[in-house]
């Protein structure tokens, strides 16, 4: 597990961080890579993401989440599944609130 604390003093842009740190931090066994998927857009809003893991297979022993603002989330998706070929049931993306339809200022 990796935790990532968010940015008290203001240094980042909003997900910013996020989406450097997961290329350094995150390490995927070769069990949890799969050849070629599809990011198979269901979403028609930005806000609109929320993808869970279908796997029950232990023996990979890897289960991801992922849960940030929406356009974070969409980042690091396509990072995982299109770049690093992380078998997409094994991760869980949730994009529980979007900046650009937010009233409120999250960062």
């Amino acid at each position: 597990m990796f935790w990532l604390p968010r940015d008290t003093e203001g240094k980042y842009q909003h997900g910013k961080r996020l989406i450097e740190e997961v290329p350094q931090h995150v390490t995927i066994p070769e069990s949890a890579f799969i050849k070629e998927q599809a990011l198979d857009e269901k979403t028609t809003s930005e806000d609109e993401l929320w993808e869970r893991a279908t796997s029950e297979n232990n023996e990979t022993r890897f289960y991801g989440w992922i849960a940030a603002e929406s356009s974070v989330v969409k980042k690091l998706r396509q990072y995982l599944l299109q770049e690093r070929h992380l078998d997409r049931s094994l991760i869980n993306f949730m994009a529980y609130w979007s900046k650009s339809s937010s009233k409120d200022d999250h960062a």
